[in-house]
């Protein structure tokens, strides 16, 4: 009995730990069925995703917070610039590369000058206001400002000048950031179909770069199947869940609305110019230029070197003459007197010169004033061995030129020197934007200093500057000059005690070198003396002749009708301007027929 009684409290005990039981295991099912139903619904997204904000200085690699990160590429750039009261300010060198060269820093006047086809518009270093057409326009920031050893421009300026335009973001709090567009973009977009982060990683513990909203846009840069790598609408690059973004649409932004500035115009003659070099040294020199004169072919213009830069102060020197332009006039020429810096060269130091605005101004009135005075018809500007650190100064020299020529109507031309790495300095292609005509001074391929001997200017050498030139300049402004004159190079074997004191590293050159730079005809008549007989060579496209006297080897590269004609071929090839020789007295009447046919 005691066991019965026994064994029925058990299975009582039992039934009633299983009643406990089950409702636990049905809440736990229930639970089960929740969570299942919760995780297909999604009402537990975000409940164990990190809320832990992102450092966007770090992130974005901010060095302050008046300073702009530019984003290129959709990534940040190491390149950051100053920001004042939202408006950005980059160097003025990068300014140069970026947009436009044509900003000059007048170091000495502490300006920042613009030169247009019709005026320099000048802004004082800290200015908030600049002058245009006689107009004072005041804006709502400092224009240029400087920093340390920089000079600062602002881009609201810029834009003025060049076609580009820049979004930034940021401040409050946040680091600056920016872009800059040059061209119209076009962008995958999509919009975001619930409230949801981009995150620095493709992981919902990643920290946040930005909250979003529903409805919002996003940028798409690299779609994958569970994260998307997307970019906001104020420049945060990370990452978002692609399950809540919608269909990806296109979007483009317009380009920057282009600039508009006055357009060039140019004193420009008609047919074809065909102009020479008359070298004058002396008042007394300008006479008899009917006499040198006789015999010419189709001439148009002459252009005397009359003025010389004489001082570092910027004064001018004349020996210009009022019956040598009435001569040339009654001839029917044009004169375009020469301005050169080489007669005073040793003493002249051109940055001086022309770094200082007033100075660059002075130069420019005493031309004016003798153009006006002696009636020329142009002015023609031959400044040589400028150096690099006057390059600048000296393409502002000719704007500033440029400008008083044309309201005086005078025609400007530039000299330039055949194009070489060493002269990128003379930036022709600015040049050729304000000076009317750019002549290539196309010969001195081997001069007096020259360690070999070798033609003046040989066809490729002529054709070469010719091409590198127009690369630059439009062909219809570009004129090129050809020699009247050749050299004749005397080589001299060394001796063996000058050999033995040479510097064993230098190029090895047997023999001494000089040379004797004469006319035309006297060229022809040393040949012609020996009795030898100069010959055609294709290369150089001129005639060669070569002998000997004593142990001395004399070698001369013809420049003659047959090289003039083939150098007026190859400018006609190039469909040139105009054709220019250095000079006047070393012509010949085989020269003047040759000249005459371009």
């Amino acid at each position: 009995m005691d066991n019965e009684r026994r064994a029925y409290r058990r299975r009582r005990r039992r039934r009633r730990r299983l009643l406990k039981l089950i409702p636990i295991g049905v809440a736990v099912i229930l639970i089960g069925a929740v969570c299942l139903i919760g995780k297909q619904q999604g009402w537990f997204e975000g409940f164990f995703d990190s809320t832990q904000k992102a450092d966007l200085y770090k992130y974005f690699g901010a060095i302050g917070d008046d300073y702009a990160v530019i984003i290129e590429e959709r990534e940040g750039n190491p390149r950051q610039m100053k920001v004042i009261n939202r408006v950005m300010y980059q160097d003025l060198e990068s300014v140069k590369e970026d947009y436009n060269d044509r900003f000059f820093y007048d170091e000495k006047g502490d300006a920042l000058l613009y030169t247009t086809a019709v005026e320099v518009i000048r802004v004082p270093v800290g200015a908030s206001s600049y002058t245009s057409g006689g107009n004072t326009v005041q804006t709502p920031y400092v224009i240029c400002m400087k920093d340390k050893d920089k000079l600062l421009v602002a881009l609201d300026y810029v834009q003025l000048y060049a076609d580009f335009a820049y979004d930034l973001y940021g401040g409050d709090g946040e680091p600056y950031r920016a872009r800059i567009r040059t061209d119209a973009v076009t962008m995958d977009v999509a919009t975001v179909t619930k409230d949801r982060a981009v995150r620095l990683d493709m992981d919902r513990k990643s920290d946040i770069l930005r909250d979003m909203k529903e409805g919002d846009s996003l940028i798409v840069l690299d779609e994958a199947v569970d994260w998307t790598k997307v970019e906001t609408q104020d420049l945060i690059t990370g990452y978002i869940e692609t399950k809540y973004l919608g269909e990806t649409r296109q979007e483009t932004i317009d380009a920057p609305p282009k600039h508009t500035e006055p357009a060039f115009t140019y004193i420009s003659r008609e047919g074809p110019v065909r102009l020479v070099w008359d070298m004058v040294t002396n008042q007394d020199a300008n006479a008899g230029l009917k006499e040198r004169l006789s015999g010419q072919q189709g001439l148009t213009v002459v252009s005397p070197t009359w003025f010389f830069v004489s001082d570092n102060d910027g004064n001018i020197e004349s020996i210009a003459s009022q019956d040598y332009v009435k001569t040339a006039h009654g001839l029917g020429l044009e004169v375009w007197g020469l301005v050169e810096n080489i007669t005073y060269n040793e003493d002249l130091k051109m940055f001086k010169i022309l770094s200082y605005s007033e100075k660059r101004a002075h130069l420019i009135e005493q031309l004016m004033q003798y153009a006006q005075e002696y009636e020329l018809d142009g002015i023609n500007v031959d400044f040589e061995t400028v150096p690099v650190e006057a390059g600048e100064c000296y393409v502002q020299f000719i704007r500033e030129l440029s400008l008083a020529c044309r309201q005086a109507g005078l025609v400007l031309s530039v000299d330039n020197f055949v194009p070489t790495p060493s002269t990128e300095h003379y930036n022709r292609a600015e040049q050729g934007l304000f000076a009317d005509y750019i002549i290539i001074m196309g010969y001195d391929e081997h001069y007096s200093g020259s360690e070999e001997s070798g033609s003046v200017a040989s066809i490729g050498f002529v054709s070469d500057g010719i091409a590198n030139t127009i690369a630059e300049v439009p062909a219809e402004r570009v004129i090129n000059a050809v020699p009247f004159y050749t050299r004749i190079w005397i080589e001299t074997p060394k001796t063996e005690g000058e050999l033995a004191a040479e510097d064993p590293n230098a190029a090895f050159v047997p023999y001494r070198l000089d040379v004797r730079t004469v006319s035309m005809s006297d060229a022809k008549q040393a040949v012609a003396d020996v009795g030898t007989e100069a010959k055609w060579d294709e290369e150089t496209g001129q005639n060669y002749a070569e002998w000997q006297k004593g142990d001395r080897t004399y070698k001369v590269w013809l420049e003659d009708g047959d090289s003039l004609a083939a150098k007026v071929q190859a400018m006609h090839n190039f469909h040139l301007a105009g054709i220019a020789a250095w000079q006047l007295s070393y012509a010949n009447g085989t020269a003047w027929d040759a000249f005459s046919q371009f």
